[in-house]
């Protein structure tokens, strides 16, 4: 931002300033903003609109504590041995705990001939699959939802197969299959126990 002429400092240095403004107030409504955008005069340096993370704060503090989890807190990475023999795929696992839950989870895949990353081409079209009418929807798409999944059940066993190459029913529009995924994000958390 600042070296566009956008602002007098980058946006991480404006937010942590909005942070240290609600660690000082101790009550994110205790702000005043000047517009409908949610820019505010009240904290020195700070031009971005800070009304979405206010407000964000306000939801998180409403919704009241959250259950410390069985995991223990840290980033944890897991990936397949080798390299897939007829896709060159390798699929690679990356989660994050906090406060004993899975708060972040990234499924995606190294291919032994280089270049992007496979839910870097799935989002640029490269591996296509919905284009070729095998998907509703790309991969990235699809690996986003049995991420979410994850996040919600906290528990990569707890999810049923269909069938033995790892297809399931149990997430909504979600037709590639995701045992490799949950079986790395459970190798994975063996070192968060």
């Amino acid at each position: 931002m600042k070296q566009i002429g956008k602002a007098q400092s980058e946006w991480h240095e404006q937010a942590e300033k909005a942070e240290a403004y609600l660690l000082e107030k101790q009550d994110p409504t205790a702000i005043k903003y000047t517009d409908a955008e949610g820019h505010t005069d009240a904290i020195s340096g700070v031009s971005i609109h800070v009304m979405g993370f206010f407000k964000l704060a306000e939801k998180a503090l409403a919704n009241g504590p959250v259950q410390r989890g069985p995991y223990k807190d840290g980033t944890y990475h897991a990936e397949q041995e080798n390299f897939d023999a007829k896709t060159g795929w390798k699929e690679t696992v990356d989660l994050t705990v906090i406060n004993g839950n899975i708060v972040a989870a990234n499924w995606n895949a190294v291919n032994k001939a280089g270049g992007d990353d496979k839910k870097t081409q799935s989002e640029k079209g490269v591996y296509a699959m919905k284009e070729k009418g095998k998907a509703q929807s790309e991969w990235h798409e699809q690996a986003a939802k049995a991420e979410a999944y994850l996040l919600e059940k906290q528990d990569p066993t707890a999810i049923k197969y269909t069938d033995a190459e790892g297809h399931t029913d149990a997430i909504s529009g979600v037709s590639i299959h995701v045992m490799g995924f949950f079986k790395l994000a459970e190798q994975a958390l063996s070192q968060a126990k």
